[in-house]
This record gives structure tokens, sequence and C-alpha cells, in this order.
């Protein structure tokens, strides 16, 4: 079998995915909010439970668990279709990002995600707790990655703004079938993304195709989704989920996909990286 004729094109941004780790299974995590709203991850028989101060326990909820490095976990679950989670844990500093990314909160555009980050540390016993945070950060601005999802499929991300990222991609491929329609008819493929430093050289990179959602509406396929990435820029990989919906041929699909990608160094337009951003003042 030649496996760069991939059998399922149309998981094409999920061919890299990772399996999940289990390694934090038995474990249990004590969170230290910032927000006084403290957590307890909970790690049994390869699921897990959340608890949140003087709230019940939840059920247990399957997750997602990728490495970011040997001693950083990404992990990624869902409360319901409407509301997903992730939690950074750093295990090496001892710190914690959480993001929550919930549907139906915006009454003009429900399917407008609302995301809410909140930071942390992780209490150990015997261990005084860390007074320093992960943050957002602005440091890797100005950089160009391309990030390759499949043998078929990549795309071109410019970080040239603190609260936006630039895409783009080849002319054939499977990210052009895909995007050229409904991008051509926005000003731009600028979109929300917010940045934050977990430690020297590695960045989570949270997205949400906001602009789309609101200028196109029912005319797009992919409806505002979230993509929250664990990027590691010595080892130059990313790793994460996407959140969200499509609507195809009038039937709805929720979105809770696994991916992976690598990254190298891009050749882009002077152009692309100059111009303006349009959706802003």
């Amino acid at each position: 079998m030649n496996l760069m004729q991939y059998p399922r094109p149309e998981f094409s941004i999920g061919h890299f995915a990772r399996p999940n780790s289990w390694e934090l299974d038995g474990k249990d995590y004590a969170l230290v909010m910032d927000d006084g709203y403290d957590i307890t991850l909970c790690f049994r028989d390869r699921k897990l439970t959340f608890a949140q101060t003087d709230a019940a326990p939840s059920p247990a909820l399957g997750y997602y668990c990728f490495k970011g490095d040997d001693t950083t976990y990404f992990v990624s679950f869902e409360v319901s279709q409407k509301e997903n989670h992730v939690f950074i844990l750093d295990l090496a500093q001892r710190l914690v990002t959480h993001l929550i990314c919930e549907k139906g909160v915006n009454p003009r555009f429900p399917q407008v995600i609302r995301r809410t980050f909140c930071f942390g540390a992780i209490a150990m016993r015997g261990y005084k707790l860390p007074y320093k945070r992960h943050s957002f950060t602005t440091e890797h601005l100005g950089t160009t990655v391309q990030w390759r999802w499949s043998p078929q499929m990549l795309t071109k991300h410019a970080y040239l703004e603190s609260n936006w990222y630039r895409i783009t991609w080849n002319d054939k491929g499977a990210a052009a079938d895909e995007f050229d329609a409904t991008n051509e008819m926005i000003p731009a493929t600028d979109d929300h993304a917010q940045y934050v430093k977990i430690k020297e050289n590695m960045i989570l990179l949270s997205v949400t195709e906001e602009n789309g959602e609101r200028l196109l509406g029912d005319r797009q396929m992919f409806r505002c989704d979230n993509l929250t990435l664990l990027q590691n820029y010595d080892r130059m990989y990313q790793v994460g989920r996407g959140f969200g919906d499509l609507c195809k041929d009038g039937s709805w699909r929720h979105i809770n996909v696994a991916f992976c990608s690598y990254g190298s160094p891009p050749e882009l337009p002077e152009g692309f990286l100059e111009r303006e951003n349009p959706f802003t003042v």
C-alpha cells in the first residue's frame, strides 16, 4: 500500500493524530485556580471525573490526552456537546492552564464559541505552591510555520498579531479543496487566536473560526469551530483537538476530533505577511 494515497481523505486533518496517552490513569490532581474555583481531576480506568469547589463530581467522562513533551500533557474532555474543557498539565513546573469552550451563549450568533481561560498551579504534598504562572504571550509574533496534517494536506500560518492569526495553503491539495470556496467570500483569512506561553519554546494556540460564522452563516460547512493546539517548537509538532459543528447538505454533525501536525519553514509571499488585517481598526 502506498501510504501517500490516504484511503479516507475526509479524515485528512486527523491523519497524524496520536493515540491517547494513558500515563495519567490512576492519578489525581488538585488544581488551585486563580479564579478561586479549585478543581480536582481524577483519572481512573481510562475515564476522568472533574469536580470544582463545592460542586459534586462529574460522571466518568472520556478524554483525549496527548503529550506536548515528556512532562506536559494536553487533556481535553466534553461535559456536553456544548461545553468542552482543555487542561494543560505542566508537571515539571507544577502549573496548569484551563480553557473552557462553550457554544450557544451568544444570542445573535449561537454557533460562536465563547472561550474562557484560567491559570493556576498543581498542589503537591510537601511542596509550596509555585508563584509563577503560564501567561498570555507575544513572544513568537512575527513568525510563520507550515504545518503538515497529512501527506496531502498542509497549511501555512502567520502569527502576526496578539489576538489573531493568518492562514493560507497551496493552490492544489486537500486544504484548497476544503477551504477555497468559502474563504474567497470573506475579506481575509485572519481569525481570532490566543497564545499562552507554557514554557520555553512551547505555546498553547487557541483559534476560533469566528469571522466566517459571522459573515457567512449557513453558507459554510464548518461552523465557528475551535482548534486548540499545544505547539512544541523544539520538536516542531503540535497536538490538540477541534471542537464545534459542521453542517453539510442540511445535516448537522458535532465535531470533537483529535489531530497532530508537523512543522517546517514555509515559503510565503511578502504581500501575505504585510497586508493589513481588515477586521480591525
